[in-house]
Parts: structure tokens; sequence; C-alpha cells
């Protein structure tokens, strides 16, 4: 599995690193779907918010414990440890990885209905579980650092 680095943050060496899982092409899904939301100029207030809450994330020893729990941030599929970040109708998805200070950002969602669809819990799950068995098979390669 190829984890790539979410976005690039102003901090050098960030207290938590954010990994997004890359697609086949073996590129970046949640950064390329962030760029197109900027360059359709939708919501670009909403990606400029959450690029910002990377930055606080990344640069911060307590992460995304910051934020848990807060409308910002809350577990999006209940009892899987799978979180979202949220900024209007943008929500970021994303669960803890290993080794320690690690978020592994699997997706990003306009979302237009108030739960989690459940074609989107069930990928956001099968991407964990494929993440988890990586790990355990140490089969996890952390690209672009």
């Amino acid at each position: 599995m190829l984890l790539l680095p979410l976005w690039k943050t102003e901090t050098d060496d960030p207290e938590w690193k954010m990994y997004s899982i890359a697609n086949k092409e073996s590129a970046c899904p949640v950064s390329i779907a962030l760029n197109q939301i900027i360059q359709n100029g939708n919501n670009n207030s909403h990606v400029m918010a959450i690029l910002s809450l990377i930055e606080k994330v990344s640069s911060h020893e307590q992460g995304p414990k910051l934020y848990e729990g807060t409308p910002v941030c809350h577990e999006a599929v209940a009892g899987e440890g799978i979180y979202e970040f949220r900024k209007g109708d943008l929500r970021l998805y994303w669960f803890y990885g290993q080794p320690r200070k690690v978020i592994i950002c699997p997706h990003i969602f306009t979302k237009h209905v108030r739960k989690t669809p459940k074609a989107v819990a069930r990928k956001l799950i099968q991407l964990r579980d494929e993440y988890q068995n990586a790990h355990e098979q140490s089969d996890i390669n952390f690209g672009g650092n």
C-alpha cells in the first residue's frame, strides 16, 4: 500500500503526519479532489478552512485531539474509529494510523445529507481495513518523503 503526504504543510517537521491512500495511478486522491474544488471555484472558503485545519492539526502536539468531539471533528462512522473534519458541506474523513502521530485520510466528500451515506461508510471501512492489513504485513510505503 502506498501512502502519500496529504498536503505540504508550512511546518518542516510536523508533530503529526497526514497521509492519503494512493489510488491506482499512485496519486493522492484527496489532494486531487481538493485541487478540483479550488479550480471549480466551489466551496473555496471551505477548502481553505480544511487546509488551515490540516496545518493546525499537523503542527500541534495534541493533533486531532484538539478538535475531536467538536462541530469541526467527530466520529463519522459510529464505532469504527473513522472521523471527519468538516467545514460547511465538505468532509475530510480520517482515522489514526501507525506509527504514533500518523493520520490517514482516505477520502474527501461533499456531503449533502446529515448522515454519512452507507456506501461511503462501507468504502471508508474497507480502506481502513486494507490499511490495517497492509500495516500488519509491513506492506506500507510512505511515498513523497
